[in-house]
């Protein structure tokens, strides 16, 4: 910040008449970060672009690229106040003004925002600016009915990383953003102007419900916002996925099995997204002593959060859960179902096709990739518990699946007592894993040579020789 402030000047223009003007194609002498007062941007063809406030800038990429300005900035109001840094200044302390941050409201913060590179159709780059200037880019950059940038979706599905989405539609609102209009040309450009700036708008909300789809119907915020626009049915090209595994919202109820410490069990049905705390609330009197648990089958106990929600969906495969009182934590052991099956399906999948199983499981595979959503992995990288009302059941469904084919593998493998049989299994699962890789099916074909790959199996060498 010091090494900043060390090339910064102070520019004023006290009256409209004396118009700081930097045209379109000049070259690129100095950045400008607005201290006070507003601009407009003008660009040739399109007129009035955008308007910058105080704490933006504008002008640094032509100063760091040594390339002609690409708009028009022209001052809105008197009594405007630049910082201003010219090009030895960049020079001297080039990581000081890399634009990494902007003023804004006296408070220096860190935001992104996505802009088309000019040497490359497809990459962007992050000036810097404000959270309002992302909808703003991203709306420009909303592309044409035939055609989306990739920065528009990535931001769509991120945006709540940085962005909550209430803030998200107050800029998309039409009566907050189609209300500028050009301070020059004819009532016709003006108009043209202005279907324009709807057209980007009306194209990026579509974009936006077309990645969402139902989801938005669960956010009371977006769910809101599309009700103030009912000339457009936004839904109307929407379908949902068909097939056995529908996706699990965050308000659908599922079955949630609690046990005691002497093995008996209640079973309730509860929206996905409980909390821990309403779970117990639902079974003892509140105020006591009573600890929600999960157990594994190696009996490796964890006390789950009251704030924990969820639970239900992300269990291990041999996790369940357990009700009881602090005291008897210590106290709880593994429920005789959960240390697997005793005897293996060998009979049965001798009887079945490599080819025949390799299908089913493609199926399966792709029929829970399609109940889930891409914002699910975002959610799930920064933390669901950051994003109210969100959900990663369909994802944990997904990773649960590949962990029960993988173990699946080395407990059928384990349970064979029969040499033979056992180097036959062996090769079956070889076969299924070769016609999963043929199907392009990687999921499931990795599950499957992690299972081969467990130290269980390899340690098996008399199985892997008769196997050969």
């Amino acid at each position: 910040m010091l090494k900043l402030s060390s090339v910064l000047k102070v520019s004023s223009v006290l009256k409209l008449s004396s118009v700081l003007k930097l045209s379109s194609g000049d070259k690129g002498t100095s950045w400008y970060i607005i201290w006070k007062g507003s601009v407009n941007v003008i660009t040739h063809g399109k007129g009035l672009v955008t308007t910058l406030h105080e704490g933006e800038d504008f002008g640094r990429l032509a100063l760091v690229n040594d390339a002609p300005r690409a708009a028009t900035i022209i001052l809105r109001e008197d009594n405007c106040h630049f910082l201003r840094v010219d090009k030895q200044g960049l020079h001297t302390h080039p990581q000081g003004c890399g634009g990494q941050h902007s003023a804004s409201g006296g408070a220096w913060e860190s935001v992104l925002v996505l802009e088309k590179s000019s040497t490359n159709e497809s990459a962007y780059q992050g000036p810097s600016g404000s959270s309002n200037n992302n909808v703003r880019n991203t709306r420009e950059d909303s592309g044409t009915p035939s055609r989306d940038y990739p920065c528009v979706t990535d931001f769509i599905l991120t945006h709540r990383v940085f962005m909550p989405s209430s803030l998200l539609h107050v800029n998309l609102n039409p009566l907050c953003t189609y209300h500028a209009e050009p301070s020059e040309g004819s009532e016709l450009e003006k108009a043209a102007y202005s279907l324009n700036k709807k057209q980007k708008i009306i194209r990026l909300v579509g974009q936006w419900v077309a990645l969402y789809g139902a989801l938005l119907k669960e956010d009371p915020p977006a769910r809101e916002f599309l009700e103030l626009n009912q000339q457009f049915d936004w839904f109307s090209n929407h379908e949902e996925p068909v097939g056995k595994c529908q996706p699990i919202r965050a308000q659908d109820k599922v079955l949630y099995e609690i046990y005691r410490p002497n093995h008996s069990s209640v079973t309730l049905m509860l929206p996905v997204s409980t909390s821990v705390q309403d779970l117990m609330s639902s079974l003892v009197n509140p105020g006591g002593d009573h600890v929600l648990v999960k157990m594994n089958s190696a009996g490796d106990r964890a006390q789950l959060k009251l704030d924990a929600t969820a639970v239900c969906t992300s269990l291990g495969l041999n996790e369940r859960l357990f009700l009881c009182t602090a005291s008897q934590v210590e106290q709880l052991t593994p429920l005789k179902e959960q240390q697997g099956p005793e005897q293996g399906s060998m009979d049965t999948l001798e009887q079945l096709s490599s080819k025949d199983i390799a299908s089913q499981l493609s199926d399966y595979d792709w029929e829970l990739f399609g109940a889930m959503h891409e914002v699910e992995l975002v959610y799930y990288v920064f933390g669901r518990h950051k994003f109210p009302g969100a959900t990663t059941a369909n994802l944990e469904r997904f990773v649960r699946h590949f962990n029960e084919v993988q173990f699946w593998v080395v407990t059928e493998l384990c349970l064979c007592a029969d040499l033979v049989k056992r180097a036959s299994l062996l090769k079956k699962f070889i076969k299924i894993a070769a016609v999963l890789k043929e199907q392009k099916n990687l999921n499931s074909f990795f599950a499957l040579m992690f299972g081969l790959s467990n130290s269980a199996i390899q340690r098996l060498s008399k199985t892997w020789e008769v196997g050969a």
